[in-house]
């Protein structure tokens, strides 16, 4: 079986961006706000060399709420997928939530299982890249109120 690393991508991968509506950090809401951390790839080049399966796991609910477009995340998306492909970093899949339970788009304000902590994505990637759960790791950023 193989193992994984589980990355959530707003605060591990990408800093989060101060929004002065909300006053509050959240996740980039258009492609000139996306930036990585310094030393993501060193990171994840460690990993690899570890052979650790990488995935992007992240709930993107900035538009089920009303606070983007839909082509704004999936174009920061974009930027993630070709920022990685160009520094030969193997993702195996990028899982993206993109529900509310509060939203106020309609189809995309449900309670659902794929945005965290539901676990279908993790569960998905388990059956379909053969993993040892109890090998694997979830990076996540913890914001404190």
């Amino acid at each position: 079986m193989n193992k994984a690393v589980f990355l959530d991508r707003d605060g591990v991968i990408n800093p989060l961006v101060y929004n002065l509506a909300t006053k509050e950090y959240e996740s980039p809401h258009c492609p000139k706000d996306f930036s990585i951390f310094p030393n993501v790839v060193k990171a994840l080049r460690r990993l690899i060399n570890q052979e650790y399966y990488l995935f992007v796991v992240s709930n993107q609910p900035s538009y089920a709420k009303g606070k983007t477009t839909l082509e704004n995340i999936q174009a920061i998306e974009q930027l993630l997928k070709v920022y990685f492909e160009e520094n030969d970093l193997q993702i195996e899949k990028y899982y993206y939530c993109y529900h509310h339970p509060n939203g106020i788009v309609p189809e995309y304000s449900i309670q659902c299982k794929c945005r965290k902590p539901g676990t279908a994505f993790p569960e998905d990637a388990v059956s379909k890249y053969n993993l040892c759960a109890e090998s694997s790791w979830f990076v996540v950023t913890v914001t404190w109120i």
